[in-house]
């Protein structure tokens, strides 16, 4: 190995970081823009959910989980289900219909 062999692998590595460093940052031509609310973070915020945990849920407003992997859920505690309610998953009590957590944004209804 000669002296120049690591000079030579810096340089090589210094040339990619400036070229990475400099390539322009601008979306292509037909991807999604975010909201204008969420240009400024990385993610956009949670929509503050409509209801609390403790309150009863109609059950004509709830779309029960049926299939909990498909929302990266396990299996909900007995007693209770996961359902998505405004948007939000959440696990609810089966007799009662009250709100026992409030998980997260659903994605979709995937089930």
């Amino acid at each position: 190995m000669t002296l120049l062999h690591p000079l030579a692998a810096g340089a090589a590595g210094l040339v990619l970081s400036v070229a990475a460093l400099t390539t322009a940052q601008e979306p292509e031509q037909g991807m999604p823009t975010l909201h204008p609310a969420c240009a400024a973070s990385v993610l956009c915020p949670p929509v503050p959910a409509a209801f609390q945990v403790g309150d009863i849920a109609l059950p004509e407003d709830l779309h029960l989980i049926s299939r909990p992997g498909l929302y990266g859920l396990g299996v909900a505690p007995p007693g209770s289900h996961y359902a998505i309610l405004d948007g939000q998953i959440i696990r609810v009590e089966l007799a009662t219909s009250r709100i026992r957590s409030i998980l997260r944004v659903a994605p979709a209804t995937l089930d």
